[in-house]
């Protein structure tokens, strides 16, 4: 009898093993997966930062761009920095500059540069 009984401690133990087996491997997949996930984050965040300043880049490229137009060209250079400081300062500003027309632009010109913007 005791003979039956190590054999089923022995069967027993036996259908473990592959349990523990199947835990430790699911657990290092979810370690491997955890760690594959926080590096795409971490490169996903880089990239979407490169995005979101090359974005600004282009609306200050075009700032730029206006400001040194024959448009403006009755202001100053320093009054011309000013306006480019004051509206690069801002995504809100730039956006809404680049959209506007000539005469809403010349009008958002005065306002920088009369402190009343």
């Amino acid at each position: 009898m005791s003979s039956n009984v190590n054999e089923k401690e022995k069967c027993k133990k036996r259908k473990k093993i592959p349990e523990n087996d199947s835990e430790i491997f699911l657990k290092g997949m979810v370690e491997v997966i955890k760690n594959f996930t926080d590096s795409q984050d971490k490169r996903m965040g880089a990239l979407i930062d490169k995005i979101g300043n090359r974005d600004q880049s282009d609306l200050r490229d075009q700032i730029y761009s206006i400001i040194e137009s024959p448009i403006f060209e009755l202001y100053s250079t320093e009054q011309r920095i000013k306006a480019t400081m004051v509206l690069c300062d801002d995504v809100k500003k730039m956006e809404l500059f680049i959209r506007m027309g000539e005469l809403e632009r010349q009008t958002m010109m005065f306002m920088i540069i009369n402190d009343k913007l």
